[in-house]
């Protein structure tokens, strides 16, 4: 487990992230940061295949690869939101805080 990653998800420049990973790298502990709405498709690549056993895949960003079933923990701290940069500010922007599902179970 020493050898283990964590994964932390992050915006770029997220002050409080950046010392919880000076901690990490402190102990010795592995990490790899992503902020998926900014890395994604350009500067990372994920492949997940999901079956009977836990879940596989790997994670490639612009500095590190790892393989999800190696990965320890996430760390989740206020990604950039996702959106399509190329829309400008009017795309509604899709992030867990704001992507709920209605609750349909008493209909």
């Amino acid at each position: 487990m020493a050898d283990s990653p964590v994964l932390v998800i992050t915006a770029l420049g997220d002050v409080t992230a950046d010392l919880v990973l000076s901690e990490l790298y402190g102990r010795g502990v592995p990490a790899v940061q992503l902020d998926p709405a900014v890395d994604f498709p350009e500067h990372a690549r994920m492949s997940v295949r999901v079956g009977e056993a836990p879940f596989t895949g790997d994670l490639s960003t612009a500095s590190r690869s790892v393989g999800l079933s190696a990965v320890r923990s996430v760390y989740w701290r206020r990604p950039t939101p996702y959106g399509d940069p190329r829309q400008g500010e009017s795309l509604q922007r899709v992030s867990p805080s704001n992507s709920h599902a209605p609750d349909t179970r008493g209909c």
